[in-house]
């Protein structure tokens, strides 16, 4: 449990430095993969964190 709730915090720390990376962005392909990258980190932070998955 531990571990999950370690591996939560980082995934969801992760998923905020990236949003706005990928606001910045100016090329459209770039945003999309930032900002998709910051979305999917941040679920599987939440995820991780309720010992879900």
């Amino acid at each position: 449990m531990e571990m999950n709730l370690m591996l939560g915090i980082l995934f969801f720390i992760m998923g905020t430095i990236l949003m706005p990376l990928g606001l910045k962005q100016t090329s459209k392909q770039n945003k999309i993969l930032l900002i998709g990258a910051s979305v999917f980190s941040d679920i599987m932070g939440v995820l991780l964190i309720f010992n879900i998955i």
